[in-house]
């Protein structure tokens, strides 16, 4: 589980908590013991200060409860290493546009992550991730501009903005949130 993490030195899947299921629940039956315990001393400050810890935990755990289900991205850190927490903000400004066009060469999981809760009138142009040479025959950024009201790159890799920069030195690409670009021309 780990092993991959540990070569590719990233760290995304074995922070996940599906992976350390095993680690939580040694946790929280330790603590159960801990209170347990601690109940049946006969010291009377040992067994208030446990059953104060009990109360405490108890309590913590449904404010915790109640502030996740009110959060529109908790699983935000379980999701490390896609946007999909950033989707949330960044599908609105793509959907406000009436015709938008958003050009990608990201990995699917992001772009799948995002076609979930975008509007049907948006429209995608996928680009093979370090296919330069393909490119050029799939943007066509002129006929692009007439076709649709605005042009998004979307978790464009320095490759991609370094050809647009190439070879369309009439369009800028301008950072309007994380991940996501405008193209204007200039």
């Amino acid at each position: 589980m780990i092993l991959p993490d540990m070569v590719s030195q990233v760290g995304v899947r074995s922070l996940q908590s599906r992976y350390l299921a095993t680690s939580y629940l040694g946790i929280q039956i330790s603590i159960a013991y801990l209170i347990a315990e601690g109940m049946q001393f006969k010291n009377h400050a040992i067994r208030l200060t446990s059953s104060l810890f009990l109360v405490m935990l108890i309590l913590f755990g449904g404010i915790s409860g109640v502030l996740i289900t009110h959060s529109q991205d908790w699983d935000y850190l379980e999701l490390k290493g896609t946007p999909i927490s950033e989707n949330l903000q960044i599908a609105p400004i793509i959907n406000k546009n009436e015709h938008p066009l958003v050009i990608s060469d990201s990995t699917h999981s992001y772009l799948l992550s995002l076609s979930y809760i975008i509007g049907d009138h948006v429209k995608f142009q996928l680009l093979k991730e370090n296919a330069v040479n393909q490119w050029t025959n799939k943007l066509m950024l002129a006929q692009a501009e007439h076709q649709f009201s605005d042009i998004f790159l979307y978790y464009p890799r320095q490759e991609l903005l370094d050809f647009l920069d190439n070879n369309y030195p009439n369009y800028k690409a301008k950072k309007i949130y994380k991940g996501l670009f405008r193209l204007y021309r200039t």
